[in-house]
Order: C-alpha cells, then structure tokens, then sequence
C-alpha cells in the first residue's frame, strides 16, 4: 500500500491493440491515495477515480466514471505481470481491446 500511494506515478507505454498511445497520457501525474481514490491531473485540469487492489489475484481495478479520454482508458481490472518498487506492469482486455500498461514512480 505505502509503495503506490507515497509518490505520484506517470504512464510511461500503454499500448491498445498493439499500437502506441503513450502520448495521450504526456503531462498527467496520477496520485493513488489509502481511501481508495487516485486523482489524475493534467495542467490545472484533474479527474477523480478509485482504484482497489487485489493481492491475491494480481489485479488493480481503476475507474474514473467522469473521465474523457484519454483516462477512460484505464477503466478495467488490470492484471500485474511485472512489478517493482518504482513501476508495474499491467494488461487488461477492455471492450474486446488488449491493452498493456506501464506506470512508473516519478
């Protein structure tokens, strides 16, 4: 809990159906908070989430119900396949779409 939610995290690759998107999400921080809320912030503009973790099955579920995209995009329970003390590794399947994520520590 202390390693995502002591820091703020950038999405440093998401790829959709292979093809890179990173640059959509260029200039957003994403603070992850112990009640359960994360916060994306662009410039002066921010969007509200939550975001619940799932030790067992390696999973992080995120929603941001009022966001545009690009943060729709990270609705969904992504699985971890890689993960340190500074960045995780996730995919997810949404809407028939594959998606990778990587967010790393800044």
């Amino acid at each position: 809990m202390n390693i995502i939610t002591n820091g703020v995290w950038i999405v440093q690759s998401y790829k959709e159906n292979g093809t890179d998107i990173t640059t959509s999400f260029s200039g957003y921080v994403f603070q992850f908070k112990q009640d359960g809320t994360v916060v994306g912030t662009k410039d002066t503009n921010s969007a509200s989430g939550t975001w619940s973790a799932n030790v067992n099955n390696r999973t992080i579920t995120s929603n941001f119900p009022n966001a545009a995209t690009p943060l729709i995009k990270l609705n969904g329970v992504w699985k971890i396949t890689d993960s340190s003390v500074d960045y995780v590794v996730a995919n997810a399947t949404i809407n028939d779409s594959t998606e990778n994520l990587r967010l790393q520590k800044k």
